[in-house]
């Protein structure tokens, strides 16, 4: 398995959905808390390194913890994307990505680390 980007989607993912495009060498997972359209979800997934899965908000934290620990014990775990201040303030408080990974903001706005 390729190094993984996981891009939490909570608001707008505009700006990350540029940024994976731009990422052909790296499998872009981008993980949206609620539903999502699925002619959406069938024109992203068609592309080889972008993903994009949709879920529940109640399980949307739990489950990208568990995922990303999974990740990044098996070191496929390159970066977390987020497109909000809140979340990165959120990840960035916790042992959540361990090192060699990053915490990247993107927004529609501006694209900071």
């Amino acid at each position: 398995m390729r190094s993984v980007i996981l891009s939490l989607v909570e608001r707008g993912w505009g700006a990350a959905r540029e940024a994976s495009l731009n990422e052909p060498s790296v499998k872009v997972i981008h993980v949206i808390k609620g539903s999502v359209n699925r002619s959406i979800l069938d024109l992203y997934n068609k592309r080889p390194n972008i993903d994009l899965v949709a879920l529940p908000h109640a399980g949307f934290w739990p489950i990208v913890w568990l995922w990303a620990q999974s990740l990044r014990l098996t070191g496929h775990l390159k970066a977390c994307w987020v497109d909000n201040e809140r979340s990165q303030k959120r990840l960035s408080g916790k042992a959540f990505l361990g090192a060699g990974a990053s915490i990247i903001l993107k927004t529609e706005k501006s694209q900071c680390v």
